[in-house]
């Protein structure tokens, strides 16, 4: 027998003194014996000390309540074994006692001595093994129940049989509903990490034996916590799994260190990025492009802006963004008047204090109400306002959006205000930088570029010239008696003259560079893409001294007019350096200064030739105003019968002074003046109402053909404009025929198609003059919606005795009727010349051989006459 349990107390129950005393006297050797004769003295007993019994022994037949009765009230109050003696007419009773749980075993009557120590020690080992038991529950339900970590026991099938009141701390609900809906643990975690934390017993744990995972779980409360989530199979004896169970711990606090190193650990970064760049770069819109892409890319943040305070409109308008901005940015004023209903409290807040502005919940910060649902749409809910300071006062500031509440600690913003005091820092040294190449490269009073600069810029505009082959002009000028004017008014009010004078140039300019103060009362002038030298003279008579004619109030009272002197030089022909060329403008200021002329070139016969130019430009004015331009038509005639087939309508010029004007002397100017544009819109309307008077005498007219010139159809509305000529004189039956050169159809193909698809829907004809001594590409030609080609008379006058021009006009007509159109030859002079074009079956000719161009009157009656060339 186990040496350890020699000596239990055990308590033997029964109504006959002789039986108990048998029983006595064998068990008291090995137990320390209690007896008692009925049931209630037993239940006495038991009450007294049951808890130090280890077995107890009763008969099943007493008086008053059978032995199994009294088992089952003596449970309720001991832990001891319970053992029934019986005869073999209680086997019913004894089974029922077994079935119920109430009793270890039983003792028949009459029982064997050996037998019966046997039972009683098994019943008291039995006893002493579910103590050690009862003592490991204990101990484990105190651990289970006072640890902060959730222990859960589940059987083979899934269903729970324990979890640990922890639950009801980190899930926020009770255990009871747990239990009554076991799926409650898996609804309550956060949808984004369901799948991951999917338990499944067959493959998780009796594949791979353990289960791990990281997941959130969502309280009723609406806060989250993070479960770390551990699972291990337990087998038995047999090595077969029975159960499963786990450890669920909270690892909230741990994740949110995590996060905030994460988090202090991209600042670094970012930190390091801004520093990086300050040492790079030297521009203050490339430092804040460069910081709010860093603040994203690096700082994890979804937005960062950086505006700069404007004082007088209160605002902050932004210079640089990056991250979640579109629709954002635009909807929202971020205003710093607090009088304001639109203004942003936390920029308002952050430009008065200098410190930075924290909202670490914009659900519920009543300082972003105006602009709440915008930011949570985008995700955003805690966000920071950094001022930008210059010498110290607040000047900006950069905003920082973070995709979760109380993002911003202590630790953070400490890292974030070494930021933005490193922008600071960065920024104002590039301002005074700034200010240094300002004083460097421009004149302080009146904000213009200096001579250096002016230098710089004239020899880029130089290099460009070169390669455009365009022309360049400068133009050097002084205010006439502006010392004079100094010593009457004073030193402010010449600074209050200079800075006007400066502000009207710049206005004139192109590009404000193209403008320098020189020195004292001196200016320059850059003038570019201009086509000759009166065409520089005319914007110096017409603009600049009409812009300086103008009266100057000074000291808010007095209107003072002034006058300006300028010496003019051009690229390249005075010179091909920008020192060269500005020294010969100053040279030529010099020279007008000592003169009467406002102005002088610094070529003094080319200021002469300016003037010859400047005098025809005013009298062209005059010629549009007093009609004294006149159209003279030359017939195009059938290359076999000579028929008139139609007439092409040619500008004259009827001077009073000294007659009839070539073209060739008069429709240059013309087009660099703009004054072409006029004079076409006349020629069409003038040839269509000689049309219609010439008919009106019942003669039969022709087609009449007026040219075109670039700067017509350039114009965007050119068809409107030949529409509402058309529609005045007969709509699409009017008769009108347009020539232009191939060169200017090629200088805008694509555009200029769409104008004549429109102009053909008109009912008028186009013809392409002048063809073969353009650049044409012949894709393009076979797309133009043309009528004709007109061969120049450059080839036709030398086809009789140059192979290569003969050839030439030969290919022109064989393409003209590969595509349809009709040939006719312009300038043909000689009977061989249109008898070989007859031979080559060139449809009309044009020129000296049949009709000079004649008058409106002479050509009327060869009309009338119905005369054959």
């Amino acid at each position: 027998m186990n040496a350890a349990l020699k000596r239990e107390t055990i308590l033997i129950v029964d109504d006959e003194p002789q039986v108990l005393a048998a029983l006595k006297d064998t068990l008291e050797d090995e137990f320390q014996v209690l007896t008692a004769e009925n049931p209630k003295t037993a239940i006495e007993i038991l009450s007294g000390n049951g808890h130090d019994l280890s077995v107890i022994v009763s008969d099943q037949r007493m008086p008053g309540m059978s032995g199994h009765e009294f088992l089952r009230k003596a449970q309720e109050i001991s832990d001891a074994t319970r053992l029934l003696i019986t005869g073999f007419s209680d086997l019913e009773a004894v089974i029922a006692a077994v079935n119920e749980g109430k009793i270890f075993g039983y003792i028949s009557k009459p029982w064997d001595p050996a037998a019966l120590k046997i039972v009683v020690f098994k019943a008291a080992e039995h006893h002493h093994l579910l103590q050690k038991l009862h003592e490991r529950e204990e101990r484990f339900r105190q651990l289970a129940e006072n640890i902060h970590d959730v222990f859960w026991i589940v059987s083979a099938d899934g269903e729970g049989i324990y979890i640990s009141p922890a639950y009801e701390e980190i899930w926020g609900r009770s255990l009871q509903s747990l239990y009554e809906d076991p799926s409650s643990w898996y609804d309550a975690i956060h949808p984004a990490d369901r799948d991951k934390a999917r338990l499944d017993l067959n493959k998780d744990l009796k594949k791979a034996g353990v289960f791990s995972e990281e997941y959130r779980v969502l309280r009723p409360d609406g806060t989250i916590r993070w479960i770390h989530d551990r699972a291990f199979p337990v087998h038995n004896q047999a090595g077969k799994i029975y159960r499963y169970t786990g450890i669920a711990r909270d690892i909230t606090e741990r994740k949110k260190t995590e996060e905030k190193i994460k988090r202090l650990n991209r600042v670094y970064a970012l930190l390091s990025g801004i520093n990086s760049a300050i040492v790079r770069i030297k521009d203050r819109q490339a430092l804040f492009e460069e910081a709010c892409t860093l603040a994203v890319e690096k700082g994890g943040f979804l937005l960062a802006w950086i505006g700069m305070h404007e004082p007088v409109t209160s605002s902050v308008p932004l210079l640089a963004w990056s991250g979640l901005i579109a629709g954002y940015i635009e909807n929202n004023k971020f205003s710093t008047d607090e009088h304001m209903p639109d203004c942003c409290l936390l920029t308002a807040e952050a430009l008065r204090t200098g410190a930075p502005v924290i909202c670490n919940d914009i659900t519920t910060d009543p300082r972003v109400a105006i602009w709440k649902e915008r930011a949570l749409e985008r995700g955003f809910h805690s966000v920071v306002i950094l001022p930008i300071l210059i010498n110290d006062q607040p000047a900006g500031m950069m905003a920082l959006y973070a995709s979760i509440p109380e993002f911003f600690d202590n630790d953070e913003i400490k890292l974030l205000t070494e930021l933005a005091d490193d922008i600071s820092y960065a920024l104002q040294n590039i301002l005074q930088q700034e200010k240094l190449d300002y004083l460097a490269y421009y004149d302080p009073l009146t904000g213009l570029p200096n001579r250096s600069l002016f230098y710089d810029h004239l020899s880029y505009m130089l290099g460009k010239a070169k390669q455009n082959n365009s022309r360049v002009a400068v133009l050097a000028f002084d205010i006439k008696q502006f010392r004079h004017f100094n010593n009457t008014f004073g030193k402010q009010a010449g600074d209050d003259l200079l800075q006007e004078i400066a502000l009207r140039l710049q206005k004139l300019a192109d590009d404000p560079a193209n403008v320098a103060r020189i020195t004292g009362d001196y200016f320059a002038m850059i003038i570019t893409d201009i086509k000759d030298a009166a065409d520089m003279a005319h914007l110096f008579e017409d603009k600049i001294l009409t812009a300086m004619s103008r009266p100057v109030v000074i000291n808010k009272k007095d209107e003072i007019h002034v006058d300006v002197t300028g010496g003019i030089a051009l690229f390249p022909a005075d010179g091909e350096d920008a020192d060269t060329l500005y020294r010969h403008a100053e040279t030529a200021l010099k020279k007008a200064k000592t003169s009467a002329e406002h102005y002088l070139y610094y070529q003094s016969e080319m200021t002469s030739r300016v003037g010859e130019a400047l005098f025809l430009r005013n009298k062209l004015r005059r010629a549009l105003d007093e009609e004294q331009f006149v159209l003279h038509y030359q017939p195009k005639v059938d290359a076999g019968t000579h028929k008139i087939l139609g007439l092409e309508a040619l500008i004259r010029w009827q001077d009073p002074d000294t007659g009839l004007v070539p073209p060739g002397k008069f429709i240059p100017i013309l087009e660099e003046t703009g004054l072409i544009l006029d004079v076409g819109h006349w020629a069409m309307e003038k040839a269509l109402k000689d049309m219609q008077q010439w008919q009106s005498s019942g003669t039969e007219v022709p087609r009449i053909a007026v040219n075109v010139s670039s700067l017509q159809l350039q114009k965007k509305n050119f068809a409107d404009i030949v529409a509402s000529i058309t529609e005045r004189y007969g709509g699409k039956s009017c008769g009108l025929d347009l020539e232009m050169t191939e060169s200017l159809l090629m200088q805008d193909i694509d555009m200029n198609i769409s104008k004549l698809v429109a102009i053909k829907e008109l009912g008028v004809n186009i013809a392409i003059d002048d063809f073969g001594t353009g650049y044409s590409s012949l894709s393009y030609i076979a797309k133009l919606p043309i009528d004709a080609l007109k061969i120049d008379r450059s080839f036709i006058s030398h086809m009789t005795t140059q192979a290569d021009s003969m050839s030439i006009v030969s290919t022109i007509i064989t393409l003209a009727h590969a595509l349809h159109f009709r040939v006719i030859a312009e300038g043909v002079e000689t009977g061989e010349q249109a008898k070989l074009l007859t031979l080559l079956k060139c449809e009309e000719m044009q020129g000296f051989l049949f009709c000079k161009p004649l008058p409106p009157e002479e050509i009327f009656e060869l009309l009338r006459n119905g005369k054959t060339l």
